[in-house]
């Protein structure tokens, strides 16, 4: 399994726990993101994201581990806060 790396430091991190199969999870995440007309590389354990919003492009990357996703937003719109994209992806992923 190849690891992809991002190397920026994360402005947002959120964690989120859910109960289905990671790849099931994943394949979700990245049919949203897409959907969106973002960009999505990846795997069960961990990728990289990219989606533009009205005010600009989010950035991020996720790790899975167990039954937990890791988030990190990596760069983002000023106007766009935390809670907002933590939401929106909460959301998107139930």
């Amino acid at each position: 399994m190849q690891s992809l790396k991002y190397t920026a430091m994360a402005k947002c991190s959120f964690d989120l726990n859910f109960s289905e199969e990671a790849a099931a999870l994943v394949q979700k995440f990245q049919s949203r993101i897409t959907t969106a007309g973002g960009t999505f590389t990846g795997n069960d354990g961990n990728g990289v994201f990219t989606v533009k919003t009205p005010v600009g492009a989010v950035e991020g990357n996720y790790t899975v581990a167990g039954n937990v996703i890791t988030i990190n937003i990596v760069d983002k719109p000023m106007f766009l806060g935390c809670d907002m994209i933590e939401g929106f992806i909460r959301k998107e992923l139930q």
